[in-house]
């Protein structure tokens, strides 16, 4: 099979066609199947016909529409902060924020497995960034910052791990001179909480000290990153940032299509219910197999199971059998693994297929 920059021809939210043939997928981050949801299709075209294919400037300047303001006040709210601004992708939200940021602090502890995008954005700031690996490590680092504004910076929920971020921890050690906590919640959007507002719903906190920065590309099916907070972080984005006062926002017609994905998510048609019921399935179906299956609300399973040699010989098993689990191996020092993502919209015979596929590729690669 095609190792690296796949040939898809075709794809829906669950499939995709692929040397000629139409297989199941277990990939990517489309958690509530919105990419291909017909009222974010209809809003993109109804948007595209209103407002073109580029704001052809900046914010600041020309490039304003009215639509970026809705969103941004729509997307506040959701999350329950005082206020929110988008960007033109999750990677550059973070940039946003720590350029931000960098006008109020000298020092930050980043969590080790946090995004690339973290540590890059602190890189291209003033902030000294120093990572931890562990609550122990955290406390230790922090009470070594006494006295001086402290910010703490992480993901909310880390896929690859099945790790859940501790917010209330971070919180618990900014102490009393002004300190923040950065959270990037690419992953929690649409998944986490209650109704899948992020970490901070989870959490059951909208403490002001929290900034959250977030993409729409994965739970909410569409394209675009955001940072989200407190009126005076927020405005300390849109007039300190260089990422933001020099940049074209994204397309006009795509923020319709988040307002339309907000919409759904916060409404009783919210896909999220059918993505936990999948989720269930999946688990208590690895487990009759006898693989150890976290008990996280996290729609993916990253699955070690033995030699690099054998998962890449049970990937393309179940790749023969027009199954699509990828075969992961980040340069981050874990190794390999395969990585079983759900969607919503998976059918009940899309998840007995992985069952029996999976059942197949134990057997036949033992």
């Amino acid at each position: 099979m095609p190792i690296g920059k796949l040939p898809i021809r075709a794809r829906t939210a669950t499939l995709f066609e692929i040397e000629g043939r139409e297989r199941v997928m277990f990939a990517g981050c489309d958690y509530l199947g919105l990419s291909h949801h017909p009222a974010l299709i209809e809003a993109l075209i109804r948007g595209a016909r209103e407002h073109g294919i580029s704001s052809s400037g900046s914010r600041t300047t020309s490039g304003n529409r009215v639509v970026y303001d809705r969103l941004e006040t729509r997307l506040a709210r959701f999350l329950g902060t005082e206020d929110a601004v988008i960007s033109s992708d999750g990677y550059i939200a973070n940039l946003l924020a720590t350029q931000a940021l960098q006008q109020r602090f000298a020092n930050a502890l980043v969590d080790a497995d946090a995004h690339v995008s973290v540590a890059d954005a602190f890189r291209a700031t003033r902030i000294r960034p120093k990572s931890f690996t562990s609550g122990a490590e955290l406390r230790e680092a922090a009470a070594g910052h006494r006295g001086e504004p402290l910010l703490i910076a992480s993901d909310g929920l880390y896929p690859a791990a099945c790790k859940i971020a501790d917010l209330p921890l971070f919180l618990s050690q900014l102490g009393t001179a002004g300190g923040a906590v950065l959270i990037d919640d690419c992953h929690a959007i649409g998944v986490l909480g209650a109704s899948g507002k992020g970490s901070l719903e989870h959490h059951g906190t909208h403490d002001p000290r929290i900034m959250v920065s977030g993409t729409f590309s994965k739970a909410l099916g569409c394209h675009g990153g955001f940072v989200a907070g407190s009126r005076e972080n927020i405005e300390a984005v849109r007039t300190q940032a260089h990422a933001y006062v020099g940049s074209t926002a994204f397309p006009a017609a795509l923020g319709e299509a988040v307002l339309a994905a907000l919409e759904l998510v916060d409404s009783t048609a919210s896909p999220l219910p059918a993505l936990r019921s999948n989720l269930e399935r999946v688990r208590s179906g690895l487990q009759q197999l006898g693989i150890d299956a976290h008990s996280q609300p996290i729609p993916v399973f990253a699955l070690k199971l033995g030699s690099k040699e054998r998962m890449r010989a049970l990937h393309e098993h179940l790749y023969a059998h027009d199954l699509f689990v990828p075969l992961v191996e980040y340069p981050d020092g874990r190794g390999a693994y395969l990585r079983i993502a759900m969607c919503a919209v998976h059918t009940a015979e899309d998840l007995d297929r992985l069952q029996a596929g999976l059942k197949s590729a134990l057997h036949s690669c033992p």
